[in-house]
């Protein structure tokens, strides 16, 4: 900008509220771009913006933690006319992990069993839409003729359902095993009509800890 060169600003901010010790409540707010004006055609472009509300509590009952989180990012967001201003490194999104055009809620329950153990239960539902960073900008909202909406999510909508078990413990001191099994359940699966697909899995990460003191001579 102080060059005098096509740029994409963004205005956002974050905030985190504590009304009582182990409450939390968060949230970001980011918008790209947002229609005040409704005088011509370029006006009618759609706004862009993204949203994530959380919700945390701690100990909810003995050892019991609750998160719940909701997040959307609008189509056409983070994108731009100039390639070189679309949030992207080496063709990935650094704006948000899952890029634009989507919306995701997840809750998950996780009952501490001791300092170093826990169990979860969570739930995650996610739809994505056609839209991407990286998508042609080609404008339609100017070749409308009665003003112009989009869908959201837009196209064939890719729909997830994620339910998870898991565990992570220390074992024998310095062995920690983490474990996640689920079942996902997909709908549109990559935006392909009619592909529907089920799919259980399990994840399964065990770290050794090895430390040893170091006494000068």
């Amino acid at each position: 900008l102080n060059e005098g060169t096509n740029d994409n600003t963004f205005l956002g901010f974050d905030f985190t509220v504590r009304p009582s010790d182990g409450l939390s409540v968060y949230g970001q707010l980011l918008v790209d771009d947002f229609q005040i004006d409704d005088r011509t055609a370029s006006d009618q472009e759609p706004n862009e913006w993204g949203v994530r509300l959380g919700f945390y509590a701690a100990d909810v009952l003995s050892g019991l933690d609750i998160r719940t989180e909701y997040t959307r990012v609008t189509n056409w967001t983070f994108n731009q006319v100039l390639p070189r201003n679309r949030y992207l490194f080496e063709g990935q999104p650094i704006g948000d992990v899952r890029g634009n055009d989507y919306d995701e809620v997840a809750v998950t329950v996780r009952r501490w069993l001791s300092s170093t153990a826990a169990i979860t239960l969570g739930t995650e539902y996610r739809r994505q839409g056609e839209g991407r960073i990286l998508a042609a900008w080609t404008q339609p909202w100017l070749s409308a003729t009665d003003g112009y909406e989009e869908p959201f999510p837009t196209g064939v909508v890719w729909r997830t359902l994620s339910l998870t078990a898991g565990a992570r413990m220390f074992l024998a001191g310095h062995v920690y095993l983490d474990a996640v099994s689920g079942l996902e359940i997909e709908r549109n699966r990559l935006h392909q009509k009619g592909d529907n697909r089920t799919r259980p899995y399990l994840h399964l990460r065990l770290s050794i800890l090895l430390s040893t003191l170091l006494r000068p001579e």
